[in-house]
């Protein structure tokens, strides 16, 4: 109701939700197309900066222009994209790159779980926000959210050989290589 009014219908709020989920998969696709030209890392750090920008947009976009429909679900739609094809597809991967063999299946599922307490935390506090602050709030406090994420992905995040899968011979049932394990350290180095 705050993006399209009172007047939208089921079927209409269907179709965008449709075509969001289709930014979705593409956004995830370019994501993985991007991901050996830029890294993990960046992809991360700048999806996390460019989706704290247009939750910044959308803020002010509620605020002062809440009339602005159509401008509205377009920021959204970007928004979206942005955070399909960079944070979504780096969350998967820098568990693999970031952690030393003897601990990564073990990390990585911590990894996770903290993943989902934090999406289990934001849909706890979204309608406290949303009561107290508003969409502007709820705008606010995402934009917050993303720059931190993205100055943690900056300043904490190690540079890692990202995996490159290589077909091992036939005889070993198609085992790949990953480069980046022990002997080749990641550095903070940029």
């Amino acid at each position: 109701e705050n993006v399209f009014g009172a007047q939208q219908t089921l079927g209409g709020l269907a179709w965008r939700a449709a075509f969001m989920n289709s930014l979705g998969i593409l956004g995830s696709a370019a994501g993985l197309l991007a991901l050996p030209r830029t890294g993990a890392k960046a992809m991360n750090t700048v999806g996390l900066a460019c989706g704290g920008i247009l939750f910044v947009i959308c803020m002010l976009l509620f605020e002062f222009l809440p009339a602005w429909h159509g401008t509205i679900f377009f920021v959204l739609c970007l928004l979206f994209f942005v955070l399909n094809s960079g944070p979504n597809v780096a969350t998967f991967i820098l568990p693999v790159i970031s952690y030393p063999d003897e601990v990564r299946s073990t990390f990585h599922g911590l990894s996770a779980a903290a993943a989902k307490i934090g999406a289990m935390a934001g849909s706890l506090l979204f309608p406290t926000i949303y009561n107290v602050a508003g969409n502007t709030g709820v705008m606010a406090t995402q934009a917050l959210i993303c720059a931190a994420g993205a100055l943690l992905s900056h300043f904490c995040l190690q540079n890692c050989p990202e995996p490159v899968a290589k077909p091992a011979p036939p005889a070993t049932g198609g085992d790949v290589e990953l480069p980046g394990k022990i002997g080749q350290p990641c550095t903070n180095a940029e």
